[in-house]
């Protein structure tokens, strides 16, 4: 007998319960997920629970139960004895669909009547996929009437009912900012084991309406470790961050950690930035860490 590790990416069929878990195929492979402190389960939008998964309501404009005939990426051990995949980390969606454009309409409404490239855009209300609010290309969330038509915009989800069924609505322009006060984004965090050291490259934004043009604004990032149930914060390290004119200043922080004792000797799968600059309290952000196995 043989483990191997695996990750998969295929067309979901025969989702049922399992014990406390769940099993489905895809691709082929009898994949088997339980629930377990470190296992994973969720969607491009967020966490998703065992009983969501096996919710065979369909979703917003598709008539195919729950989550048969989407699209799932697995990772976890296949047993060459049983030809079973046990999966640790399963993202499932009904399909990966994205339009890259411009705004051509935002009509004041209940629901809004807002489209991309003149294709109707439905944020997702449905629990087991719901609609991120809207935000600019910083990451931040933006008020809906404030975007102008033109203003280039991409939207992430699947097309489905005549209409596309949205989990993210991103737009590239000065719409509003729904909170004024100072805030800290993280827009993507990857990690990757290096035996005695890991690798963390995470991407993010401040704002900086707060700031002076030229000035520098001191990110920190922290790994947040659940230890006994409890989220436990390390410092990783830090970066300054120019103030540029516009409003926003990106930052990136790709370094090479030593690995620490017990849980600190593996990359993070939640990370914290806090713009530190910030007084009389700083702002912070998390995001949960992509581990790459290449």
């Amino acid at each position: 007998m043989a483990l191997y590790d695996t990750e998969i990416e295929g067309t979901v069929s025969g989702i049922t319960a399992d014990g406390a878990g769940v099993k489905m195929a895809v691709n082929g492979f009898d994949v088997r997920f339980a629930v377990a402190p470190t296992n994973k389960l969720s969607t491009p939008a967020g966490t998703l629970t065992i009983a969501q998964l096996l919710d065979s309501n369909p979703l917003p404009g598709r008539t195919s139960p729950g989550f048969e005939a989407g699209t799932a990426i697995v990772i976890g051990k296949f047993d060459s004895n049983t030809k079973q995949l046990a999966a640790t980390e399963i993202t499932v969606e009904p399909s990966e669909n994205v339009i890259v454009g411009g705004i051509t309409r935002n009509d004041n409404g209940t629901p809004r009547q807002i489209e991309v490239n003149g294709v109707p855009i439905a944020l997702i209300e449905d629990a087991r996929l719901k609609a991120a609010p809207v935000r600019n290309e910083f990451g931040f969330e933006v008020k809906p009437e404030t975007i102008t038509i033109d203003m280039p915009a991409s939207v992430e989800g699947y097309y489905a009912g005549g209409k596309f069924n949205a989990f993210l609505l991103e737009v590239d322009g000065p719409a509003q900012l729904v909170n004024l006060n100072p805030q800290v984004s993280i827009l993507r965090a990857q990690g990757r084991s290096r035996g005695a050291e890991y690798d963390l490259d995470a991407r993010g934004a401040i704002t900086t309406a707060h700031a002076t043009v030229g000035q520098t604004e001191r990110v920190e990032i922290y790994r947040v470790d659940m230890v006994g149930g409890v989220p436990v914060e390390n410092r990783i390290g830090g970066l300054q961050v120019r103030v540029v004119a516009g409003g926003f200043s990106k930052w990136r922080f790709d370094e090479r950690i030593t690995a620490g004792p017990g849980f600190l000797a593996n990359p993070p799968t939640m990370i914290r930035a806090y713009n530190a600059s910030v007084t009389p309290n700083a702002v912070s952000a998390d995001f949960e860490v992509e581990i790459r196995l290449d």
